[in-house]
């Protein structure tokens, strides 16, 4: 059926659709500009007033604040002014006042200052310069009140008795280091006001609240202009300055705004033909109380004409291109409108003879597709049957070609070994085989027997026909089966295969489909893994889980043989120096050079292992069942520590290094291996306890002492978390038995066993590494206790701290940094305090230790040797090293009176000393003859139980206080 096309009319409803749309858009244009701009143009003005508001308050801030500069200048010349100190010491008014009058007619005149007094120190005025005849009175205002409390400068804006408000600035003034007064400069604030406004081309009235008013103790004859005449408001606001006369225009709303809203209110308003901008912000007394505001009116005429303009402007230029943009639109729409209705009439013609056209075809097309019918029928019948036979032949052909061409191609290409065997014979293999096996050729392997390509025996023992035929029964049983083997090639080479056998059947019988891999990289990787995993990488000695498995093993076949072992824990004793100072490199070869003349002492079926570290553990089996394996354990461990005492050259370096051997015999009995390793570790720390590069065998008594060391360990953890250690300070007295300084002292206080010598548990935390946490603490807390003390005594003689430095705190990489830390969170001055090191961190690392003393040092704190004579000594130290003191240990001091030797001792210390400038300072003197003799020698400082015992921070607070009172009345 011919298509039908429905006539339409375009004309009008082409040009509406057209046309309608894009009037919407502009129109939604036009005004998202009209509203973007307005948007725009208001925010600005926000900003420029916010601006404007900030700057008037800013410059009112800064012009006061120079006027106070100004006032203190001045009041500075005039204090400093030697015939003025000399009127007010001899209270000699008419001669101070004809001194001082000159200068206050000219800052009066040059500097807008209208007040002008000198006070005594009760505050009574002493004399007015702006009122001379008035004086006597006592000035109670809030500026010479804070500076009479404080001692310092007062200055700011105070109401006055003349109803204004007054810039006082009052100075306490001193002779000859005396406080004898106190001099004050005021100023009215009218012309600051005034050159505000000058500067920001505005006006600005100044408004007292009437609360506030109310609240001042105001002259009876005072009168104030409110800002609404005819208003009975009680909050209502008066005048106090203004620079214009007019002022219900510029605070029409002020006065009937919320008390809360008025800082900051904003009010536009007309007047005449000027529009004005008016805000205000507040305006607070020396005592920070609120008093008023300051508001000042902006002229924004000229601001708002501009914004008008621009939006006429804009409004005209939218409207001209708005009605250029539609008029074209409408004559392009004309000419699109004639241009489709060409298109349509052509298109109607055009269907209207397709469609005659079709009705011929369809004529035709009916004739020929009957024909077509009948003879396709006749076909179809004949070809059904020939074209299944030939595809089911194709098919099947294809089929087998496709399966043996695969088969062909992966027996071939493989890299597996694959092998056909039939009634133990070979029947097939491929290449992979050939190559496997290093045999000339496939016919070569073909004609060999199965049972020539195995070794006699397999790796578990079993004779390789009697395994072969079980693998083969259990093939044939489950249908394949998967084992490894090994293969022997043509070349007498043994080697490691997976193999997986597959029964076939065919016909009546099975064959064997045969896969090899050759697994020799896979079983060398395995070997290697194993290693690793029970191996020392370093020095190849057995590990740490190897050891564990060899001596449980052990422990089993001593209880069965019924004999001894021995475990023997070995730990270097200077190593960690060496591996520090030297590298890591050489502290490598040094142990691997250790495990080598170790297992050259050891029987064969004995184990060295590296148990971790320095850490070696040797294990002796198979020992007789009595004392006689005590006797050769002790006699391999000397032989090992002779051996190791040896010195090491490595890498042009000679390195002397001892060992500590702890031995624990197990007897055959219930023993784990923990047990007899944690027997033999705790004889070894007993060796390490006793002086080092010593031989101990395990006691039961040790255990006690672990058991006891690991609950100090446990309880020493709990008392910082719990703040059981606290300090005690050692006072310190000057050979004047001055008090100058005290010593701080950790000490706990256990909940239980009450106090715990600090020799008991200092060098515990500093083995559990819980020195550097409690150190940190002893360093902030002493600095806050001492900081306290100054505070209370501000003006007294100041207290010196010192504190002992732990070796493991002075050499971590951020000590410096956390001293000052300390120092900065304590406002603690670094001239009072001391740090106290041992002769032992000086000689650990001099190098480390000289560049961090340099940094103390440069930091102003002093540094003192500690227990000076008791250590290794060295004039050296003490010329390479920034030290200030040296502290004489208490062993030498309480024997000096008696002893030849401590005496002789002591005086050379204090000699050599004085020798480098260096302060001494005595610790223990318990006696008075004890502080004879030193201060007979010359010693500078002393500090023990004869001045005073250690004692609490509030107890140090007291000392100081009855020693600065007995200084005052000296």
């Amino acid at each position: 059926m011919p298509i039908q096309l429905k006539k339409i009319n375009l004309s009008t409803r082409l040009r509406r659709k057209i046309m309608t749309p894009v009037v919407i858009c502009f129109l939604m244009i036009i005004s998202l500009i009209i509203l973007g701009i307005n948007f725009l143009q208001n925010t600005t003005e926000v900003i420029f007033l916010e601006s404007a508001k900030q700057n008037i308050a800013n410059t009112f801030q800064i012009a006061v604040k120079k006027d106070v500069q100004l006032q203190q200048g001045l009041i500075e010349l005039i204090q400093s002014n030697n015939d003025i100190q000399r009127a007010w010491k001899n209270r000699d008014r008419d001669l101070l006042l004809s001194l001082t009058k000159p200068i206050f007619d000219y800052v009066q005149s040059e500097h807008n200052i209208t007040h002008f007094y000198f006070h005594d120190l009760d505050k009574v005025n002493f004399l007015k310069l702006h009122l001379p005849e008035h004086y006597g009175n006592k000035i109670n205002r809030y500026t010479i009140q804070q500076a009479y409390d404080t001692g310092l400068g007062s200055s700011g804006l105070e109401y006055g008795v003349m109803n204004n408000f007054i810039l006082r600035v009052v100075q306490p003034w001193s002779i000859d280091g005396e406080l004898v007064g106190y001099i004050e400069l005021g100023e009215e604030i009218n012309h600051l006001i005034d050159k505000v406004a000058e500067i920001h081309n505005c006006q600005i009235t100044l408004v007292a609240d009437k609360k506030f008013i109310k609240n001042i103790d105001i002259q009876k004859n005072a009168t104030f202009k409110r800002i609404i005449e005819e208003t009975v408001s009680p909050d209502s606001s008066f005048i106090m300055y203004s620079t214009h006369d007019e002022f219900n225009g510029v605070l029409q709303n002020y006065q009937y705004i919320n008390e809360s809203e008025k800082n900051g209110f904003s009010n536009i308003f007309q007047s005449g033909d000027h529009k004005y901008f008016s805000s205000s912000f507040n305006i607070t007394d020396v005592n920070q109380q609120h008093v008023g505001h300051m508001i000042y009116s902006i002229d924004i005429t000229e601001l708002e004409e501009k914004k008008a303009f621009l939006l006429r402007i804009l409004l005209t230029t939218i409207f001209i291109v708005t009605a250029l943009i539609l008029f074209f639109y409408y004559k392009y729409s004309g000419k699109l409108q004639r241009f489709l209705s060409n298109i349509f009439n052509r298109l109607e013609q055009e269907i209207e003879s397709r469609a005659k056209t079709e009705e011929k075809l369809e004529s035709y097309t009916k004739k020929l597709e009957k024909i077509v019918d009948e003879r396709t029928n006749e076909l179809i019948k004949i070809n059904d049957e020939l074209k299944r036979d030939i595809e089911l032949r194709k098919k099947t052909e294809v089929e087998f070609r496709k399966s043996e061409r695969k088969y062909r191609v992966l027996f071939e290409k493989t890299s597996d070994a694959i092998l056909i065997i039939d009634n133990n014979n070979f029947v097939d293999c491929n290449e992979a085989t050939v190559n496997m096996l290093r045999y000339n050729s496939k016919e070569e392997l073909l004609m060999t027997h199965p049972s020539q390509l195995s070794p006699l025996l397999q790796p578990d023992g079993r004779e390789s026909w009697e395994k072969a035929e079980e693998m083969i029964a259990m093939a044939y049983e489950n249908g394949s089966h998967r084992f490894e083997w090994e293969h022997k090639r043509a070349d007498g080479e043994v080697f490691p295969v997976e193999v997986l056998l597959t029964s076939i059947p065919v016909g009546e019988k099975n064959i064997l489909y045969t896969v090899w891999r050759d697994i020799t990289e896979r079983k060398r990787d395995e070997g290697t893994i194993r290693h690793q995993a029970y191996y020392d990488s370093l020095t190849n000695l057995p590990n740490r889980a190897l050891l564990r498995d060899r001596l449980h093993q052990e422990i089993i076949h001593a209880k069965r043989q019924k004999k001894h072992g021995a475990v023997m824990f070995l730990d270097l004793d200077q190593f960690k120096k060496i591996n520090d100072s030297l590298g890591h490199s050489i502290g490598d070869s040094l142990l691997i050079e250790v495990s080598n003349r170790i297992n050259g002492l050891l029987r064969e079926g004995d184990t060295a292992a590296r148990f971790g570290g320095d850490e070696f553990v040797i294990l002796l089996s198979g020992l007789a069942a009595n004392d006689t394996s005590f006797t050769y354990a002790e006699k391999v461990a000397e032989k090992i520590k002779s051996a190791i005492n040896v010195p090491f050259n490595i890498d042009h370096y000679e390195l002397k290094i001892s060992v500590s051997i702890g031995i624990s015999v197990y007897k055959g009995k219930d023993e784990s291996v923990d047990d007899v390793l944690r027997h033999a570790d705790t004889a070894m720390y007993r060796a390490k306890s006793d002086g080092r590069n010593m031989i101990r065998f395990f006691l039961p008594s040790m255990q006690a002492e672990v058991i006891k060391r690991l609950n100090m360990e446990k309880d020493l953890r709990d008392a910082f978390e719990n703040r059981e250690l606290y300090l005690c300070y050692q006072p310190q007295y000057t050979a004047e038995n001055k008090l100058y300084g005290v010593e701080a002292l950790l000490r706990w206080k256990h909940p239980t066993q009450g106090h715990i010598s600090p020799l008991d548990f200092i060098p515990v935390a500093e083995e559990i590494g819980l020195i550097i946490p409690i150190s940190e603490w002893v360093l902030n807390q002493a600095m806050a206790d001492i900081s306290s003390i100054d505070y209370l005594s501000r003006n007294q003689t100041p207290m010196h701290l010192s504190i002992n430095l732990s070796p493991y705190q002075f050499r971590q990489d951020d000590f410096i940094l956390n001293i000052k830390k300390a120092i900065v969170n304590n406002d603690f001055p670094t001239k009072l305090l001391t740090l106290e090191i041992t002769e032992n961190v000086i000689i650990d690392n001099i190098e480390d230790t000289v560049q961090k003393c340099k940094q103390l040092s440069e930091l102003d704190i002093k540094i003192s040797l500690d227990d000076f004579g008791t250590g290794y000594s060295s004039l050296s130290y003490l010329k390479q090293l920034p030290i200030n003191e040296l502290k004489i240990d208490k062993s030498f001091v309480q024997d000096i009176e008696k002893d030849i030797n401590d005496a002789t001792l002591v005086q050379t210390i204090i000699s050599m000393a004085h020798h480098f400038n260096l302060k001494i300072v005595a610790e223990g003197v318990e006696t008075i003859d004890q502080q004879n003799f030193l201060l007979k020698h010359n010693c500078d400082a002393f500090q023990g139980y004869y001045f005073s015992k250690p004692v609490t921070i509030e107890e140090v607070k007291s000392l100081h206080i009855k020693y600065c009172e007995k200084s005052k009345s000296a």
